[in-house]
């Protein structure tokens, strides 16, 4: 249910998108979608979870996001 809820979502989509794009390891592909997952069933924290109380995300989650390619990682600086 909860990959069903991240596919409804912009999030679902950026991150399919980006999955698409194949530039990572099973492991990392695996963690990440797991990730999402969580994401889907909780959505953003809201003043009400304790982890959270005092920090308003509301500016975050109002944003658009996009995924952006080619960006290069710290491990392609060092190569």
């Amino acid at each position: 249910m909860a990959a069903e809820l991240a596919k409804e979502t912009i999030f679902g989509a950026a991150f399919r998108e980006f999955l698409a794009r194949g530039d990572e390891g099973d492991d990392l592909r695996r963690l990440r979608t797991e990730a999402l997952e969580v994401f889907a069933e909780n959505g953003f924290p809201t003043l009400r979870d304790e982890d959270w109380k005092y920090t308003n995300v509301s500016t975050v989650a109002a944003r658009q996001w996009s995924v952006t390619g080619g960006q290069r990682t710290l491990a392609e600086d060092d190569a």
